[in-house]
């Protein structure tokens, strides 16, 4: 099991990393108010860079097979929900509401889980830690002057999307044995 430091370590990198590609969207979409367009230079610059980096051996990725994209096919569909709606929810709303509406769908994908995926339940504890996120976010809410949302269908489907991609994913790896960057690779190529 992993030290508590390398754990902290861990969820630290996490939120400053997400969090600040939350940031950088906002800003990205501000000036190209093109959602589709600047998803599809993030994922095929990626998809170049991570096929590049495979070829050259620096980093060990599945290369493109026909029966692994097609078995690969709906977790991709799901990435692209999961950043369109990202991006939308980002145009409609200021990057502390996508936040909050990221954090409060942990609960969703955790019941998701536990009753489509047979994981086992979360213990007293996770659950004690998932209710102060809830209470955090709430609690963030009602305090902030600045939290706007002109558009809450894209905030909510951003949600829904959010919860439901890491389901997604976990049904496509137990079937497609996969490093992590050929999963990259795949999501962002297709």
């Amino acid at each position: 099991m992993a030290s508590t430091s390398f754990i902290l370590f861990l969820v630290v990198s996490h939120m400053t990393v997400s969090s600040t590609m939350l940031v950088l969207n906002k800003a990205v979409l501000k000036l190209i108010p093109a959602a589709t367009t600047v998803l599809l230079f993030q994922v095929g610059s990626s998809a170049i860079l991570l096929y590049g980096l495979g070829k050259m051996n620096v980093i060990r990725v599945d290369p493109f097979e026909l029966t692994t994209a097609r078995a690969f096919f709906w977790n991709a569909v799901a990435f692209m929900i999961l950043l369109f709606t990202n991006a939308k929810a980002l145009e409609a709303a200021n990057v502390e509401a996508v936040i909050v509406f990221r954090t409060l769908s942990i609960f969703v994908t955790a019941y998701g889980d536990f009753r489509l995926l047979q994981a086992r339940a979360l213990s007293m504890e996770a659950i004690g830690a998932l209710c102060l996120v809830v209470l955090g976010a709430i609690g963030f809410v009602l305090s902030d002057k600045g939290f706007v949302i002109s558009n809450m269908f894209w905030v909510f489907i951003y949600g829904c999307a959010n919860a439901a991609y890491p389901l997604v994913t976990k049904m496509v790896i137990r079937s497609n044995d996969m490093t992590s960057w050929g999963r990259t690779y795949y999501n962002n190529l297709m």
